[in-house]
């Protein structure tokens, strides 16, 4: 590790690599029962608690290539729905009862003569990278776009929601790392709800798997900025790596640190600086990217110490182990989550830590500094076998290094 490290050094003093800082966004605000709604039309799950949102799925008599916890195999997802009070038929779930902007936004560079600065999504959970072009972003402004002719691409929300455009190929820069014919995604045609937020589009950090590029109407997908990092000529296979650290935004002090990712190196420094009594380090976990997406296999959960299995199907233990060790805390039917009382001091929040398979942890939650004097809608309840899920809420809680290299 320490030879990955320094060759990691030496590109990153040659390019002048910096940290991409992720920039809370001013316009986001925060509710819990919103998120969870977008994590239902995400992923399609089915909620394992009572409350007013629910996913409708038909029997198809055929088997189905999608399949989600809790929905039996051989059935297709209608879509999701809520509860109508007074009515028997269930309500459509629009844009205003999910969470639509990003909580950061991250400046990244387009183009050359001079570079676009755009501020965008970073998303693990997607594999197209498109920007608004009635916004910051204009390829007929950039002498190096190169447009892809016939190729289009399309994505469609389960709330109706969409953005759609051409393609074509351009420079790409993360924190001075240049990515070379990187595929771009104009967004020429897009529903309000992506008109109306603070991003300027979404930096998919996902596989190509889930990329929606077509060609003459086939699917033709193609690499995201990570997969071209670690394809590329002239970038070194020890710089295939890209981190973040996510701090809360609730600490009032200026010098408090803020939330950054790099690409091609490591912090070494953060990654070893670790809590007293744990083992401090870069370690490795197996990928599994099957399904496009970034995930490893976490069996177990510890709450206070006390070690729950989340592997196990239907197991619900970790969120009822979680809130009952906080004062008051209640599940809340109308918000379908649970919810904690105003004033909880921050030394009576429970210790919560993922471990994966080799004993390491994974997104141990820090100890807040402060609560909110609100009510707060403090964890949606999620199916705990999804684990792609749970590793969307709480890795962001640690410093994390998710690289090529080891593959």
């Amino acid at each position: 590790m320490e030879d990955v490290l320094k060759a990691q050094a030496n590109f990153r003093r040659s390019r002048g690599l910096q940290k991409v800082m992720a920039i809370p966004n001013r316009n986001y605000q925060s509710n819990g029962t919103k998120s969870y709604v977008w994590a239902l039309n995400r992923f399609g799950f089915q909620p394992t608690k009572p409350g007013p949102y629910f996913q409708k799925y038909t029997e198809s008599g055929e088997p189905t290539g999608k399949t989600a916890p809790g929905v039996k195999p051989g059935h297709v997802w209608e879509g999701l729905f809520k509860k109508v009070e007074g009515s028997e038929e269930p309500g459509e779930v629009r844009a205003e009862d999910q969470q639509t902007d990003p909580e950061y936004l991250c400046p990244v560079s387009i183009g050359t003569k001079p570079s676009q600065k755009v501020l965008v999504g970073f998303d693990t959970g997607s594999s197209d990278l498109w920007v608004n072009i009635h916004k910051n972003f204009d390829p007929k402004k950039s002498p190096s776009f190169k447009t892809c002719a016939d190729a289009t691409w399309k994505i469609q929300r389960g709330d109706g929601s969409s953005a759609s455009g051409t393609v074509g190929y351009d420079v790409l820069s993360l924190g001075g790392l240049t990515i070379k014919d990187q595929a771009i995604q104009p967004a020429e045609h897009l529903s309000p709800q992506f008109t109306d937020g603070t991003m300027d589009g979404i930096l998919g950090l996902a596989f190509r798997k889930l990329n929606t590029i077509h060609w003459k109407g086939n699917p033709f997908p193609h690499n995201t900025p990570f997969e071209n990092v670690m394809r590329q000529e002239d970038i070194p296979v020890e710089a295939g790596v890209f981190t973040c650290a996510m701090y809360s935004t609730r600490d009032p002090d200026p010098a408090a640190p803020k939330s950054f990712y790099t690409f091609g190196w490591i912090d070494s420094d953060l990654a070893n600086n670790g809590s007293e009594g744990e083992e401090k380090g870069i370690h490795w976990a197996p990928l599994d990217e099957s399904t496009g997406l970034w995930m490893f296999a976490s069996e177990t959960a510890t709450v206070n110490g006390t070690t729950t299995i989340v592997s196990r199907p239907g197991n619900r233990a970790v969120c009822d182990a979680l809130y009952a060790q906080i004062r008051g805390a209640e599940y809340a039917e109308r918000h379908q989550g649970w919810v904690v009382p105003r004033g909880i001091a921050p030394d009576e929040l429970p210790d919560f830590r993922i471990w994966d398979k080799g004993n390491m942890r994974f997104g141990a939650v820090p100890k807040v500094t402060k609560t909110q004097n609100v009510e707060l809608n403090a964890m949606p309840l999620v199916a705990p076998e999804l684990e792609k899920d749970v590793e969307r809420i709480f890795v962001k809680s640690s410093y994390g290094d998710i690289s090529g290299v080891a593959n």
